[in-house]
């Protein structure tokens, strides 16, 4: 689903590896982030707050399902 999400926004729907490094390699600007955070929180019912903006949360779609993942437990 944030796969789908970040190809169909982000990388005009071409399919992303789950371990691409979405904020190193550019891929993600702060503007995409923020579109991404609340797409997440409205989707899954989450709150994203200041202190989970970290890299690691973000790096890729791998680290922002186990983010997620986390925020639903």
């Amino acid at each position: 689903m944030v796969a789908d999400w970040i190809s169909g926004k982000v990388v005009g729907g071409r399919p992303i590896d789950e371990h691409h490094p979405l904020l190193e390699s550019g891929t993600l600007t702060s503007m995409d982030t923020l579109e991404l955070v609340l797409f997440l929180e409205e989707r899954f019912a989450i709150t994203v707050m200041d202190d989970d903006f970290v890299q690691e949360n973000f790096a890729s779609i791998a680290d922002i399902a186990r983010f997620v993942t986390a925020k639903t437990a």
